[in-house]
């Protein structure tokens, strides 16, 4: 899922949960969205594949970008 898009859910009210798990595949963190349906997505990045952060700093000011005040943190 793009920002843009989450932002677009997220003012409609259709974001449920947001959280930080560890990326699987690279060093650093992924963003999960969930909607109201209970299905997870990835923020990917403006040209696609899964935007990975190195620091939940820098997730925290994407969550806040969306206009969440807290999101979760998964390590498993």
């Amino acid at each position: 899922m793009k920002l843009q898009d989450a932002k677009l859910l997220q003012q409609a009210g259709a974001l449920t949960d947001v959280a930080a798990r560890r990326s699987p595949c690279h060093e650093g963190w992924i963003l999960l969205l969930a909607t109201q349906r209970g299905h997870y997505e990835v923020l990917e990045r403006f040209r696609g594949g899964e935007r990975v952060f190195q620091t939940l700093d820098a997730i925290a000011s994407v969550v806040e970008e969306l206009g969440r005040a807290t999101f979760n943190v998964q390590f498993a």
